[in-house]
């Protein structure tokens, strides 16, 4: 049997607008690469979330770079989202902690950590060169 992997990369700048490019390229991946439709807006919800919290908590100074790289492979699609931002692990944070207190206690900040965490199968983080790296896993 010959397995395949499936490969694309996209830089983008941390600004809000470019959340149009990134959903154009999920699309074309998942129609691309044949994917379950069913699984595209999990996926999406979850870079988006991801992108979102770059956007407006990673930099103090704007027009920066992200990197997303998309790999298929063995019925898992991995993306790696790269950032040169403030050091953060979502991991660290307790989502669940969060989501059950009450309205009135609530920080702001964990709702999206914990959809990321509810719609994706794997989520992995590391610091390494100066640089936020988020896995995320999807298995169909």
């Amino acid at each position: 049997m010959v397995r395949t992997m499936k490969t694309k990369n996209l830089q983008i700048q941390n600004k809000i607008s470019e959340l149009h490019r990134i959903n154009q390229v999920i699309d074309a991946l998942f129609m691309e690469w044949e994917l379950p439709v069913k699984s595209k807006f999990k996926v999406i919800l979850a870079v988006e979330e991801v992108f979102a919290n770059i956007v407006n908590y990673a930099y103090d100074i704007r027009e920066q770079p992200i990197d997303l790289q998309f790999l298929f492979e063995n019925e898992m699609l991995t993306i790696r989202v790269l950032d040169y931002g403030k050091p953060f692990n979502p991991l660290q944070f307790d989502s669940e902690a969060e989501i059950k207190k009450p309205i009135e206690e609530k920080e702001s900040g964990g709702i999206g950590i914990h959809i990321i965490k509810s719609v994706m199968n794997e989520i992995n983080y590391q610091r390494k060169n100066g640089r936020n790296i988020l896995t995320l896993k999807k298995t169909f």
